[in-house]
């Protein structure tokens, strides 16, 4: 029996977070270090506000920690024709975010469009084959 996919548990700053690495393809992320300075007895009341404010949401390194596992490589496979109409073979690749237990996986638009096959490699190295369920074109 396969694992249960990833889900991240951070709500919708967790979807913003993903939907960003999902655009971003294999671009950087920049982590932020989670340790924070100590603050001064001088500060006054901002230091409550500070540690209420750190304290209440998480870092982007923590959320970035929890949603890599739902991150995914997708490769798509089609047949374009050349100027003479012969079948030419094309790959091309994408990146997209597992949001559902069952899981589905969000990606853009133009990664799928006119594929025939599209293959899904999660972060630990198991691979999918994939079918669309849904699109959008306009909004992509």
């Amino acid at each position: 029996m396969n694992k249960p996919c990833p889900i991240p548990r951070f709500g919708l700053l967790t979807l913003a977070l993903l939907l960003f690495i999902a655009a971003c393809g294999s671009g950087t992320i920049v982590v932020i270090p989670t340790e924070r300075p100590s603050p001064t007895a001088d500060e006054g009341t901002s230091i409550a506000l500070s540690e209420l404010l750190t304290s209440a949401f998480p870092s982007v390194a923590d959320v970035v920690q929890e949603v890599i596992p739902a991150v995914v490589s997708i490769v798509v496979e089609s047949v374009g024709r050349d100027f003479f109409l012969q079948p030419i073979p094309q790959t091309g690749a994408g990146s997209g975010v597992i949001f559902d237990p069952q899981g589905f996986i969000v990606t853009n638009n133009h990664v799928v469009a006119g594929a025939d096959d599209i293959t899904v490699s999660l972060p630990d190295g198991r691979v999918y084959e994939a079918t669309i369920v849904g699109r959008d074109p306009l909004t992509d």
